[in-house]
C-alpha cells in the first residue's frame, strides 16, 4: 500500500533533509561569511549572529553549537560535495 511505504520512508527523508540542510548551511557559513576562510576575521560573533537570526526566523535547532557543528560538517565533507548532495536528493525519491 502506498501509504505504507510513504511512512516507511519518512525517516529517510527526514535524515536527507536535515544532512543537505546542515551541508548547506555550513557551506553557506564557509563561502559567504567567512568568504572561503578557515575563520571569519570577527569569529564566534558569525556563528552568533547567524544563530539567532535563523532560530527567529525558523524556530530550534539553530543553536549556536549546532551552527557550529554545521560549518564543521561542511568543512570535513566539502571535498565530497557532489556524493552528499546526489546522494540526499536520491533519498527524496517520492514518485
Amino acid at each position: 500500500m502506498l501509504w505504507k511505504e510513504f511512512r516507511s520512508n519518512m525517516g529517510q527523508i527526514a535524515n536527507a533533509i536535515t544532512v543537505l540542510t546542515s551541508f548547506l548551511l555550513g557551506r553557506y557559513i564557509v563561502e559567504q561569511e567567512q568568504q572561503g576562510a578557515e575563520r571569519a576575521k570577527y569569529g564566534a560573533k558569525v556563528l552568533d549572529s547567524l544563530s539567532l537570526y535563523l532560530t527567529e526566523e525558523y524556530g530550534r535547532g539553530f543553536s549556536r553549537s549546532n551552527i557550529a557543528g554545521m560549518r564543521q560538517f561542511y568543512m570535513a565533507y566539502k571535498d565530497g560535495e557532489n556524493e552528499i548532495i546526489q546522494s540526499g536528493i536520491g533519498q527524496l525519491n517520492l514518485v
